[in-house]
């Protein structure tokens, strides 16, 4: 056999492993941290809330199984870098993308229940970040958990229910980052003994538009959570609003956090019912757990709003007749303030509270920098008691709020109010809706 010199071994050799050689490279500069190799997310603008919020997750590269594409951000528009012989990496990913896989840019898609889907979870669980999933009209019997990045829309609370059956938590949040995640449009009810309608965990979505209702915990917040609790109707539960963020001290000085099993987070929630200091160790106003509690109807609780070693803003809420919960007759509260910092502003916090400690607002020992200014509170069993660092500023008022119609669920302020125009951004103080 003709024996082949070392030049052209050389030359086969780079022949064949060209192909793999340019593989190799466009992989991995698909997960380079380039622009052109992060994804492009379509869901709404929610331009109507002006709060902060946190962060989302990272950016990641995407393959649509549709298409087996890998999908990048608009691919063409990127100048690209230049490698060390001057020729454009990107350009030459591009065309290799384009003409050997071809790409797809990921679009916002709308899944509809039950048209699409018979069940809300199978449409959640088929969804993409950036998708929503509406719902028609109707009683679902579920129980669900929600997808980072993808929204629940319900045609409206009055007709698109969400009935946990006493099962379990109604709609969960769980390590659902990405604060354009929102939930609107549902009642919500009937979690279980010691559950929530919603039960949200190191998450920040947006829960808005709702009436929740019949359960243990109208909305249940715990962990490294930022949600925004907005324009909703929070009603006829043990806690309307409950932030927990659970931080013990142990005899080895250790610290643990919210991470406990719920027989454990029901010791501790008897102990703080109780009175008893369980040796908190963190300042509040660290928490990593920190709502904004904006524009709610919460009424007719055992207790409106729970912190527990936590921060909240609570603004323009109306806090009114949280003094039962089914045959309850014990301690009841407008705001309850166990170890933790708020801002408390712009609200209406009447009618609250049956017992001789009761109140409509009330601070234990362990709170500090509660901050309670521009509020309406009147007519509680004590309007506000402070056993902690508390700040009550002049401007707040205790006046008759003159509600239209309490009987009809008819809140709106009527003309004669002292209300009107008194809240610390010029509007009328309570709800502005």
């Amino acid at each position: 056999m003709k024996e082949i010199s070392h030049s052209k071994k050389e030359k086969y050799a780079i022949i064949i492993l060209f192909p793999v050689i340019i593989a190799a490279s466009f992989f991995a500069y698909g997960k380079s941290d380039s622009p052109a190799a992060k994804t492009k997310e379509n869901s709404p603008v929610l331009e109507s809330v002006a709060v902060k919020s946190s962060g989302t997750d990272e950016d990641v590269v995407k393959v649509s199984p549709a298409t087996n594409a890998v999908v990048v951000e608009d691919i063409d528009s990127d100048a690209g870098i230049n490698n060390v012989d001057g020729e454009n990496r990107d350009a030459g990913a591009t065309k290799w993308v384009k003409d050997m896989i071809g790409y797809k840019k990921v679009e916002a898609r709308t899944l509809n229940v039950p048209a699409d889907h018979k069940k809300i979870q199978d449409a959640i669980n088929s969804a993409n970040r950036g998708d929503i999933v509406r719902v028609a009209e109707g009683e679902y019997g579920e129980n669900i958990i929600m997808k980072n990045g993808v929204s629940l829309e319900g045609a409206g609370a009055q007709t698109t229910v969400i009935d946990g059956n006493n099962l379990g938590n109604t709609v969960t949040f769980k390590s659902v980052r990405d604060p354009r995640t929102y939930l609107s449009g549902f009642t919500i009810k009937n979690a279980g003994k010691s559950l929530s309608g919603i039960s949200i965990e190191n998450s920040s979505p947006w829960i808005h538009d709702n009436f929740i209702t019949e359960n243990e915990f109208g909305v249940y917040i715990s962990g490294e959570s930022r949600p925004v609790i907005q324009k909703n109707i929070i009603r006829n539960s043990s806690k309307g609003v409950q932030v927990y963020n659970f931080i013990e001290e142990k005899e080895t000085g250790d610290v643990v956090s919210d991470e406990t099993d719920d027989a454990v987070r029901e010791d501790d929630r008897a102990v703080l019912d109780s009175g008893q200091d369980n040796e908190r160790v963190a300042p509040p106003e660290e928490s990593k757990t920190k709502p904004v509690i904006i524009d709610n109807l919460i009424t007719d609780n055992k207790i409106g709003i729970d912190l527990y070693n936590s921060h909240a803003d609570i603004e323009h809420n109306d806090i009114s007749y949280n003094n039962h919960y089914k045959t309850y007759l014990g301690a009841t509260y407008g705001i309850n303030i166990s170890g933790s910092s708020c801002e408390i502003s712009n609200n209406i916090i009447t009618d609250n509270g049956i017992c001789e400690l009761c109140a409509g607002i009330i601070a234990d020992e362990n709170s500090r920098n509660v901050l309670i200014g521009y509020n309406d509170i009147w007519n509680n069993k004590n309007d506000f008691l402070c056993f902690g660092e508390c700040v009550l500023d002049e401007n707040n008022i205790s006046e008759d709020p003159l509600y239209a119609d309490t009987m009809l669920g008819d809140y709106k302020l009527q003309s004669e109010s002292a209300l009107i125009g008194k809240a610390k951004d010029g509007l009328d103080v309570g709800i502005r809706w």
